[in-house]
């Protein structure tokens, strides 16, 4: 009986837990700062086009 009652703990924590989470990782997407989004793209394209270059 005693894992029975643990389990029944363990589910809503573990739901708030990822609820968190979630809610974590869009708030971070939302309010991240745009102007590396176009920096890292440069330095895809860069390291696409010469890759000799990245080579090490």
């Amino acid at each position: 009986m005693e894992n029975f009652f643990a389990w029944e703990i363990i589910y809503p924590v573990a739901t708030l837990a990822l609820l968190g989470a979630l809610i974590y990782g869009l708030w971070q997407y939302r309010h991240r700062n745009r102007r590396n989004d176009r920096i890292a793209d440069e330095v895809v394209r860069d390291r696409y086009e010469h890759p000799e270059k990245w080579d090490k």
